[in-house]
C-alpha cells in the first residue's frame, strides 16, 4: 500500500461525493453523518427494511453498525445486505456489542453467510467475532464497546476473519492494523483522546464506508484510518479536553488535504499464519 493510493482515493472522494447511507446506532448517528460529510461523503440515515433496499440500489457504499439494535433491525439488516449483494455494492460492518442477546446472535449468524467488504472493530470485538464464527478457539464473552485486548492479540483473528469474508478487517488500537488475509498494514498516529470521545470508532466506520464508495476495500480502510490518525494528531495539539478535542478533530478532518496524506505512517508485513 502506497501513500499515493490514499491520495488518489481522497481526490476521487472529493470529486464524486459518494452517497453512503448508514444503519447505525442512535448514540452516534449525528457524529457519523458529520464526519462522513467532513471527508466528502453524502450521508443518509435509515431504520426500515424498505428504505434499506431502496438505498442499497442507489448508494455508492453503506455502513451497518449493530450498537443499538431495535426490533425492526431483525428484518432491516438481512434485507439490506441481500439488496447490497444483488446490486454489488460494498458495505462496512461495525459489530459493536457482540453477544447482546438473541437478535444480535441471529444477525451475526446471517452475516457469516453474507459477509461485508470491510469489518472494523476494537481488538476484543474482532477476537469475539472470530470465536463466534468458530475461526479461533475459545468462548465468546465480549459484551460492550470497550476493549481489553491489544491489536496484536487480535492479529490472528483478524486474518482469519478476512480470509472467511475474502475482504478486509480493521483492528483499531494504539497502532491500527488492516489486513486482507494476505497482507498486514499497520498505521500509526491518532490520539489517546479518541478513547474519551463517545463513538470515535463508529465515526471511523462511517468514514471508511465513504472511501469504500470510490475504491477497493483495502485502500478504503487504509485511507479512512490514515485520515483519522492524521486529524487526531492535529486535534490533540490544539485541544484542552475531550470537548474541544471533538471540535478540533471535526475541523481537522474537514481540513485534510491530499498533500497531508504524505505524512501517513504505513508499514506493511507479510502474513505469517497458516489457514
Amino acid at each position: 500500500m502506497k501513500v499515493s493510493d490514499l491520495q488518489t482515493t481522497v481526490e476521487k472522494t472529493l470529486a464524486k461525493q459518494p452517497m453512503v447511507p448508514s444503519l447505525t446506532n442512535m448514540v452516534t448517528m449525528t457524529s457519523v453523518a458529520n464526519m462522513q460529510i467532513a471527508v466528502g461523503g453524502s450521508p443518509a440515515m435509515f431504520f426500515l427494511a424498505d428504505e434499506g433496499e431502496d438505498l442499497a440500489a442507489t448508494c455508492d457504499a453503506l455502513y451497518i453498525n449493530l450498537g443499538t439494535l431495535m426490533s425492526e433491525y431483525q428484518e432491516t439488516v438481512p434485507r439490506t445486505i441481500q439488496a447490497l449483494e444483488h446490486h454489488h455494492k460494498p458495505w462496512v460492518l461495525d459489530p459493536v456489542g457482540l453477544g447482546k442477546g438473541e437478535m444480535h446472535r441471529d444477525i451475526m449468524a446471517f452475516i457469516e453467510n453474507h459477509p461485508p467488504y470491510i469489518v472494523k472493530g476494537y481488538a476484543s470485538e474482532i477476537i469475539t467475532l472470530a470465536k463466534t464464527w468458530q475461526l479461533v478457539s475459545g468462548d465468546s464473552q465480549f459484551n460492550g464497546v470497550d476493549t481489553h485486548d491489544g491489536v496484536d492479540d487480535a492479529k490472528v483473528a483478524a486474518i482469519k476473519v478476512a480470509r472467511l469474508t475474502h475482504h478486509v478487517v480493521v483492528v483499531t488500537g494504539e497502532v491500527d492494523l488492516v489486513t486482507d488475509g494476505q497482507r498486514v498494514i499497520r498505521i500509526a498516529g491518532g490520539s489517546s483522546w479518541f478513547s474519551r470521545v463517545t463513538g470515535a470508532g463508529c465515526m471511523l466506520g462511517g468514514v471508511i464506508a465513504v472511501y469504500a464508495g470510490v475504491t477497493d476495500p483495502l485502500t478504503a480502510a487504509c485511507t479512512g484510518v490514515a485520515a483519522f490518525n492524521l486529524a487526531g494528531e492535529h486535534a490533540e495539539e490544539e485541544a484542552a479536553g475531550p470537548g474541544s478535542f471533538y471540535a478540533q478533530f471535526w475541523d481537522a478532518l474537514y481540513a485534510l488535504t491530499v498533500k497531508d496524506f504524505q505524512h501517513a505512517r504505513l508499514t506493511e508485513e507479510k502474513v505469517d499464519i497458516d489457514d
